[in-house]
């Protein structure tokens, strides 16, 4: 008899991805998640990415792209043998400066916080009361005639209306006064004051499009909750090291850590006895971070899992989906794995 758990193999292979041949390459960026075009054809998934299903000794042609960066093409060609591993950085359409400000309310930039990198354009620094950095804001291009007509508005409605009190004063002295360059001036500074609030709602709309970038660095960011959740983890503080982990995968996803955590992060809820939550994190690295670092050992954790659970052909999968792109990852024990799991299987 099969086995109580036991799917069948054509459920699988709908609930799983395909099993992973040794043609395929692991395509990673810095910074990740940027588009790929694969032969002309969009991918899905964002890097890194793990192309699979690639005809040996052909030769692919990826792009990948990102906004903020200069697009970057690479060629890919799949060994017969083994996985390969393409990595690219891509060229930011950035500018990098330091800025020196008189002190402002908010506080002074230090020189360590006084780096960053925009894109090319003329930006304006505006204090951030609730953190003490600095928020740059990018200057819309219609921004000089905004500026230009603001400062005009004050002056010539201060003229017209002095003009205003001219003529008026003229009737008060029994003269004839002339109001009809004063309805015209009245009607040119309200189509100034109408363009203003126009220009206004455009660059507004424009700028809720545009995500500021905050100079900010510490304590809150990726690195420093990494390093905590590392400390904690090296300390047996696992319930710490969740947490400092999770600041990461719920609010840096462009990390550079963001794979290494998800790895970790299901290891440590499988320790925590939270094996579903580990299995999901595992499962959307190897669908969503496939990087050659931590995939491979994510297919076998989760081949181990599945077979705890006497779910034999999901642990067969995961097993077919390993790359062997790195050292540590044994051929021999892999297929020694897959014997005592296909031999639990037979009918006693």
């Amino acid at each position: 008899m099969r086995q109580p758990g036991l799917m069948p193999a054509l459920l699988l292979s709908l609930l799983l991805p395909t099993a992973v041949s040794a043609q395929a390459v692991f395509l990673t960026s810095e910074p990740p998640r940027a588009e790929v075009v694969l032969d002309g054809v969009v991918l899905e998934n964002l890097t890194p990415v793990l192309l699979t299903d690639l005809d040996p000794g052909r030769t692919y042609r990826a792009e990948v792209r990102r906004n903020g960066y200069l697009p970057a093409t690479v060629d890919l060609t799949a060994a017969a043998d083994s996985a390969t591993v393409r990595s690219l950085n891509l060229e930011p359409e950035h500018v990098f400066g330091r800025f020196e400000t008189t002190p402002m309310s908010a506080g002074d930039l230090s020189p360590e916080e006084g780096e960053m990198g925009l894109p090319a354009g003329n930006y304006r620094l505006l204090p951030e009361n609730t953190t003490g950095g600095y928020r740059a804001v990018p200057e819309w291009q219609g921004q000089r005639w905004l500026d230009t007509i603001e400062r005009a508005l004050p002056f010539t409605i201060g003229v017209t209306a002095l003009l205003s009190v001219a003529e008026f004063t003229r009737h008060t002295q029994g003269q004839d006064p002339d109001y009809s360059y004063i309805a015209v001036a009245w009607g040119v500074n309200l189509a100034l004051l109408g363009t203003d609030v126009a220009l206004q709602f455009r660059r507004d709309g424009w700028r809720r499009q545009w995500e500021p970038s905050l100079i900010e660095r510490d304590p809150a960011s990726e690195r420093f909750w990494f390093e905590k959740g590392e400390d904690a983890l090296s300390g047996g503080d696992f319930g710490t090291a969740r947490d400092a982990f999770a600041v990461i995968l719920d609010t840096y996803p462009d990390s550079p850590y963001y794979a290494s955590v998800l790895y970790r992060s299901g290891r440590l809820a499988v320790l925590m006895g939270d094996r579903e939550t580990g299995r999901q994190l595992l499962e959307t690295l190897c669908r969503e971070r496939p990087v050659p670092e931590f995939y491979d050992r994510s297919c076998r954790v989760l081949a181990d899992m599945a077979a705890a659970r006497g779910e034999v052909e999901e642990a067969l999968v995961w097993l077919d989906r390993i790359t062997y792109v790195n050292d540590d990852m044994s051929r021999q024990e892999v297929d020694r794995a897959r014997s005592r799991l296909k031999a639990s299987s037979q009918p006693q």
